[in-house]
């Protein structure tokens, strides 16, 4: 039986590895996975889906495509939003209740990782579903 999957994007290294690591360990063929990727800053537009006219999308664009790339014999879905980040990205796996969140991580510490709201561990406190964070070896 396919699985559900959602994989939350940027532009960071760790999003690359996020999906590099879990098409090798734990996406299978016939999975379902959805990259979301959240473009911030028109918070009037919250848990509005963006076309792909957006100028957020445009730039994303390429880099997302070249992600798509890394997941194989599965079915890949890309959804934008845009919004507060954590606040968007916690909505949508509310309402779509995937099977496991994979999340990579920048590895912030100490007064980083409260100044720039850890995403990864927001999720892990506040998400209905299981969440699987990924620390890159290199990081």
């Amino acid at each position: 039986m396919p699985r559900n999957f959602v994989i939350p994007i940027n532009h960071s290294d760790a999003s690359k590895w996020a999906i590099e690591w879990a098409s090798k360990n734990v996406i299978r063929q016939d999975d379902h996975v959805t990259l979301v990727h959240v473009l911030e800053g028109n918070y009037a537009s919250i848990r509005k889906p963006i076309n792909s006219e957006h100028d957020g999308v445009k730039e994303a664009s390429v880099f997302v495509s070249s992600l798509t790339q890394l997941l194989h014999d599965c079915h890949v879905e890309v959804i934008y939003l845009e919004g507060e980040r954590q606040i968007e990205l916690l909505q949508y796996i509310s309402d779509t209740k995937p099977d496991l969140v994979i999340i990579g991580s920048r590895s912030l510490r100490g007064v980083k990782k409260f100044v720039l709201k850890s995403t990864s561990h927001y999720l892990a406190d506040h998400s209905p579903v299981p969440v699987m964070i990924l620390h890159s070896n290199d990081q």
